[in-house]
């Protein structure tokens, strides 16, 4: 390619991938429009290095500079979301010195490798916990095929029970389902615009009854009108719904479930807070981790998979938010979640 590089621009115009190009002194010269969107901090004039610091990248370009060729490169790139990506790197426009101009070219590989990750990830955790309600159900099926073959009371109590661990199987099998799915979707922004309002008036009035059961009030603290935020409308729902449900599960009888929301100046802070037991602060960061569980008999007994929280970290990841969680006697447990309000 001998393409003045007047025309470069142009030329990598027309590609959809992301495109750079990088003169033999490794500084960028040229970046597509398709580029400057996934790397917004790409300024022609600087060196590739600024932008760009994976080592076997820069070593690739390097070598392509000195002796010409191309290479293939696969970088990851840290943030949150985290993205991966495969680079073609060639080489063009030999200059006078025998050195070389190095056109990249990116391809996203971010769903591929969060596809396999997933994969693995979902067969370890469905071996895991599913093998305690498996060997229930076996010990059932063998008790009412021997001892309790001809007694109707053991008969009725054992498929109970086998009823239960299969409703809880259910319930690990669909929220590793959804979990994984929020993996998958990290890397990709939603572009709805929510009304946050209108999802916390829906949590209210969907779990209300399910409060009134342990005799708690649910309670919407918030101003009579939020702006948007540019989200998915049905996973912020559930990001709400399982802050809800999981205070109403370990609540304490008697009390208030406030649900609120403050408008700051380029984001949306909502929380949940409830009252019952004290969560420790060594434990606090560990309330998101997969299948973690601060009482692991209580929760199982109310019903929980461990995965609730785990969903919700995602989904706000996903949304550019952050989650934060405090927990005291005088304050309750309070879920505190930031949502820009000023994306693009």
């Amino acid at each position: 390619m001998d393409t003045p590089l007047e025309q470069i621009d142009e030329l990598i115009g027309l590609l959809p991938l992301p495109v750079c190009v990088v003169n033999p002194v490794r500084i960028l010269t040229n970046a597509n429009k398709a580029g400057k969107a996934v790397f917004p901090r790409l300024t022609t004039g600087q060196d590739i290095a600024f932008f760009m610091r994976d080592p076997a990248l820069l070593e690739a370009c390097v070598k392509i500079i000195e002796h010409g060729g191309s290479a293939e490169v696969e970088v990851e790139e840290l943030g949150t979301p985290r993205r991966f990506f495969n680079v073609s790197l060639s080489a063009f426009n030999k200059t006078s010195e025998n050195k070389n101009y190095v056109m990249m070219i990116f391809t996203d590989v971010t769903l591929s490798k969060e596809s396999e990750k997933s994969r693995s990830a979902f067969v370890a955790n469905v071996s895991h916990e599913l093998r305690s309600p498996l060997t229930t159900l076996m010990g059932s099926i063998e008790t009412l095929q021997g001892p309790a073959k001809n007694d109707p009371e053991a008969q009725v109590r054992f498929l109970g029970l086998m009823e239960q661990e299969a409703a809880r199987m259910k319930r690990i099998v669909d929220e590793l389902l959804s979990l994984s799915k929020m993996e998958i979707q990290a890397h990709m922004p939603p572009e709805e615009d929510v009304d946050m309002l209108g999802v916390l008036s829906r949590t209210c009035d969907v779990l209300e009854n399910q409060a009134h059961k342990k005799s708690m009030t649910i309670i919407l603290d918030a101003p009579d009108s939020l702006p948007t935020v540019r989200g998915e409308r049905d996973q912020l729902i559930q990001v709400f719904h399982n802050l809800v449900d999981n205070a109403i599960k370990y609540g304490d009888e008697n009390t208030k479930i406030t649900i609120g929301a403050k408008v700051n100046d380029k984001s949306l802070e909502l929380f949940v807070q409830n009252f019952g037991g004290v969560v420790s602060s060594e434990k606090l960061p560990r309330l998101t981790e997969r299948f973690y569980r601060v009482d692991k008999s209580r929760s199982r007994d109310l019903g929980g998979t461990g995965l609730g929280l785990a969903i919700v970290k995602h989904i706000v990841n996903r949304h550019r938010g952050a989650l934060d969680i405090k927990s005291s006697k005088s304050g309750g447990t309070v879920f505190s979640i930031t949502i820009p309000t000023n994306i693009n």
